[in-house]
């Protein structure tokens, strides 16, 4: 009579725990095959692979999505914590780098990409011709430790303990309008452009709740490009990057940093990566581009018009 073997560690796809993980996550086959960047067909092949190498339903299918069973749940834990250590041992091999070549990722915002990280580039890639950079930019804060950027550039700093952060300089702010449009300006009665709730509490925020508490906002948006077109056609005042507004000749600035507010520029990287030649490289290239305009970026080059 032959005995069934069970499972042991050598039998398990290590590799379908990420795809078990995502789908965990996201809930469908098709919000983790968006997460990984595959096919979703590959995801369900991946699941049914694992659920029968480890003898065990992952997972209850119904028309909204995967829901995990008990055992299903017992693993997402277990499999939360090989991830960690995983992603760990990726980030310190790629700290261990010996040359300037490669990919860094570098995750950002659009405003920050535009006039701070793609700028720095001409000279950082012809310095290190073998090196490549991939600009990530939207509005979320991608997750280093997750290995989602190896570096992040943003506005102020980090409250995650694993990641080191280095202060770059500042980056200031002002109060436009279309120049066009100019006429001796109330800031109670005028109409105003900003931000939506989906970015979050931005200083922003504060200063209109203090300068012009019943100000109408006609304009709202999760993108800076769009609120800046937005003061362009007249449609209303807005708080903008100085480095993107003072060379705009359709622009006029009312109130500059010292009257608005200026916010920290900040350069993040992972503690395991920071030796990483190539990393660095990138660092000391954007760090250095910063420096070199920080007048610019702080919005000291132009002066309010009164």
């Amino acid at each position: 009579m032959s005995v069934q073997k069970s499972p042991g560690p050598a039998d398990v796809d290590w590799d379908g725990l990420r795809y078990f993980l995502a789908v965990a996550r996201a809930g469908t086959v098709s919000g983790a095959a968006r997460e990984l960047r595959v096919e979703h067909t590959t995801i369900a092949r991946r699941i049914d692979a694992l659920e029968d190498e480890l003898e065990a339903r992952l997972f209850l299918r119904n028309p909204r999505g995967y829901v995990p069973t008990s055992v299903g749940e017992a693993l997402v834990e277990a499999a939360e914590s090989i991830n960690v250590e995983v992603e760990r041992v990726v980030r310190i091999a790629r700290g261990q780098d010996v040359e300037v070549e490669g990919s860094v990722r570098v995750a950002t915002a659009d405003l920050l990409a535009t006039h701070l990280v793609v700028p720095a580039l001409p000279g950082l890639l012809r310095a290190h011709a073998e090196l490549s950079v991939e600009i990530v930019s939207d509005t979320r804060q991608h997750d280093l430790s997750h290995r989602e950027a190896d570096l992040a550039l943003r506005l102020g700093g980090s409250s995650d303990e694993r990641l080191i952060a280095r202060k770059l300089g500042r980056l200031g702010f002002g109060l436009y309008a279309a120049r066009g449009k100019r006429r001796s300006v109330d800031l109670q009665r005028a109409t105003y452009v900003a931000f939506d709730e989906s970015v979050g509490h931005l200083p922003h925020d504060d200063w209109l709740a203090e300068h012009a508490p019943n100000a109408r906002v006609v304009v709202r948006s999760n993108r800076q490009q769009t609120l800046i077109e937005a003061v362009r056609q007249g449609l209303g005042l807005g708080i903008l990057p100085c480095v993107a507004a003072d060379g705009d000749r359709s622009l006029v600035r009312l109130k500059g940093p010292d009257q608005v507010f200026s916010r920290d520029i900040s350069l993040l990287v992972h503690a395991d990566l920071q030796r990483s030649r190539r990393v660095r490289a990138v660092m000391d290239g954007l760090a250095a581009f910063v420096t070199t305009h920080a007048k610019r970026a702080a919005g000291a080059s132009v002066t309010s018009e009164r």
